[in-house]
């Protein structure tokens, strides 16, 4: 290829960097545009998965949180070393998170695990799952039913059309949408969908 596209994100560009030196293509231009940015993260913006659970965990520590909130923190995919480092920071740190939002849920396995982890360090913290992937929806059933501390299932609309290689619309994402409701309505806990573009 002639021309890489880039976000402007500094892990972005030094995945790409890493990828044109293992091609040997270091000379071939480089188009960096903030549009292509994935999300905006404030503050954690451009940091890597180190550096932003720190500041998370540090943030978090110093964050006065009114009884009426309930804090939901997302962590990285639990199947992943950074996933399992952040739930290893949010446990070591002893902090009263009211709920984990877990993406990339494949297995019941995975929230068994989690509420095992949990359980074995005294913590009473609740467990959002977010379903975006086609193994997902294969189990969702199962995975809705692996833990009482599940209060929520998300649906990652986004993620689950790129994963059943279909366009993001309505029409091609309602069967996997009421797979997660009867998942939902099943065990009693809230389902709550992507924002629709």
């Amino acid at each position: 290829f002639d021309v890489m596209f880039t976000s402007s994100l500094e892990r972005a560009k030094k995945t790409g960097d890493i990828i044109l030196s293992c091609m040997g293509q270091e000379s071939i231009e480089v188009v960096s545009d903030s549009a292509l940015n994935e999300r905006d993260y404030g503050e954690l913006t451009g940091m890597n998965k180190d550096e932003a659970r720190k500041n998370t965990i540090n943030a978090l520590k110093n964050l006065k949180i009114n009884n009426d909130v309930e804090l939901v923190v997302r962590v990285n995919c639990q199947r992943t070393k950074p996933g399992l480092l952040d739930l290893e920071a949010f446990i070591s740190s002893k902090l009263n998170v009211k709920a984990l939002m877990l993406p990339k849920v494949k297995t019941p396995d995975e929230i068994t695990f989690i509420d095992d982890l949990l359980t074995d360090c005294n913590m009473d913290t609740d467990l959002h799952v977010i379903m975006e992937t086609n193994e997902a929806l294969e189990n969702i059933y199962n995975i809705a039913h692996a833990s009482k501390r599940i209060v929520a299932l998300y649906f990652g609309g986004v993620d689950m059309a790129a994963e059943l290689r279909v366009e993001n619309k309505w029409e091609n994402l309602v069967h996997a949408r009421s797979k997660l409701v009867h998942a939902g309505a099943s065990v009693g806990v809230d389902v709550i969908d992507v924002p629709y573009l």
